[in-house]
C-alpha cells in the first residue's frame, strides 16, 4: 500500500490513536478534554505524516513540479504544505521580470524594477533553485534579469 515502513508505520499509528481516542469516549466520556485532544493530535499528525510520504505528495514537491516554463511564462508554485491544500501555480511573464533572488527554499521575484513581486517557497537549498532556473531560462534572458 505505502512505499517505505515510515509511512506505513505512521498510518498505523493514527489509526491506533483514533481508536483509542473513540474508546475513551465511549467508555469515560468528555471528561478529561486534554486527553481527546492529544489522541486526536496524535491522529492527525501520524496520518498526516503517512500521506506526506505518498509519492504524489512528494512528486507535487519537486523542485521541477513548483519551477516549470510554458513557452514566456514562468509558472512557480509554492512548496505544498498538505496534501488537501495543493496550490495553483502562478503564471509569470519573464519579459516582466527584473529580478530573481533565491535562499534556501524561497525564490523572489520582482517584476519591472518596480520592486513589487512575489515570494515562493520553493523545496531545495539555493544552488538547487538557481540551477532549475537557468535550465528554463535563456542565455539572453538571463542576462536581462538579476539572478543573486
Amino acid at each position: 500500500m505505502f512505499e517505505n515502513k515510515w509511512q506505513s508505520i505512521s498510518l498505523i499509528l493514527g489509526v491506533v490513536f483514533l481508536l483509542l481516542s473513540i474508546a475513551f469516549i465511549v467508555v469515560v466520556g468528555f471528561d478529561y478534554p486534554v486527553f481527546l485532544l492529544g489522541t486526536f493530535s496524535g491522529t492527525s499528525f501520524f496520518i498526516s505524516y503517512a500521506v506526506k510520504q505518498s509519492r504524489e505528495f512528494q512528486l507535487a514537491n519537486q523542485l521541477t513540479s513548483l519551477l516549470e516554463r510554458n513557452q514566456n511564462v514562468l509558472s512557480i508554485c509554492n512548496r505544498h504544505v498538505s496534501p488537501s491544500m495543493l496550490s495553483e501555480p502562478m503564471d509569470i511573464e519573464i519579459a516582466q521580470i527584473s529580478k530573481l533572488t533565491v535562499l534556501d527554499e524561497s525564490l523572489t521575484v520582482v517584476l519591472d524594477d518596480n520592486e513589487q513581486g512575489f515570494d515562493f517557497k520553493l523545496t531545495g537549498d539555493a544552488d538547487a533553485i538557481k540551477l532549475r532556473l537557468k535550465e528554463l531560462l535563456t542565455k539572453e534572458e538571463l542576462q536581462q534579469i538579476s539572478l543573486s
